[in-house]
């Protein structure tokens, strides 16, 4: 009757609910396991662009973890707060992204230096921000910051690309950075709907993403090891 089928929808919501989280848990450990990875390499070669790979992917893995709840639903924690860490470490994750491209493209000019360092500037001040003004109005400012930012950016990289040969990964990585990001900020504005669909999109091309960085910087290190032997 009533009492079973109450049961069995009850038992399907607790194997959904364990599913997520096996799922929450796998993609969040593989990002740490980047985080890690990458952090070692940095501290072995010296190389300091590993240093803003990881710790964008680390400042990403919080923005995601705010975004799907998981303080609420595994911590207990529910706090306007929460808003508060969610604009910060979005701001943090495309600052920390845009000083890594800024080192990989070998942006040391000093105009070229003075833009990359401004955009992440502006991206770390909207985001304090946060602290002080309302979210509806920071997270606006901020989502309008990201996407002049990212203008700029591929513009730079579009311009380099001419001159200089990137590895197939990173060009790939470029792709679904300026992807993933731009869909997140659309969905915001409300300018394309902001259901489950689009969140695992954006979650998913994070991880691709991170995943691609991560064979530039690997191959990289690899770089570093054959100059130390020769």
């Amino acid at each position: 009757g009533r009492a079973r089928r109450g049961k069995r929808r009850g038992l399907r919501a607790e194997l959904s609910a364990r599913r997520d989280y096996t799922l929450f848990g796998a993609y969040f450990g593989a990002l740490l396991i980047l985080v890690l990875v990458a952090t070692v390499f940095g501290i072995y070669s010296r190389d300091v662009i590993f240093f803003p790979y990881a710790l964008g992917i680390f400042s990403g893995s919080v923005y995601f973890f705010i975004e799907y709840g998981l303080p609420g639903s595994l911590l207990g924690v529910a706090s306007p707060y929460l808003n508060v860490g969610l604009g910060i470490s979005s701001a943090l994750t495309f600052a920390l992204f845009t000083d890594f491209h800024r080192r990989f493209l070998q942006a040391i000019g000093f105009r070229s230096a003075i833009l990359f360092r401004t955009i992440c500037l502006v991206a770390v001040g909207t985001g304090l921000l946060f602290l002080f003004l309302p979210y509806a109005f920071c997270i606006k400012l901020l989502n309008y910051t990201i996407l002049l930012g990212e203008i700029v950016i591929f513009a730079y990289f579009v311009k380099q690309i001419r001159h200089s040969k990137y590895p197939l990964a990173y060009s790939m990585a470029w792709l679904v950075f300026i992807v993933s990001t731009f869909l997140s900020v659309l969905a915001k504005l409300n300018l394309v709907s902001a259901g489950l669909l689009v969140r695992h999109n954006v979650s998913a091309a994070f991880f691709l993403q991170a995943v691609l960085f991560s064979m530039v910087i690997g191959s990289r290190h690899k770089e570093i090891l054959i100059e130390g032997f020769n």
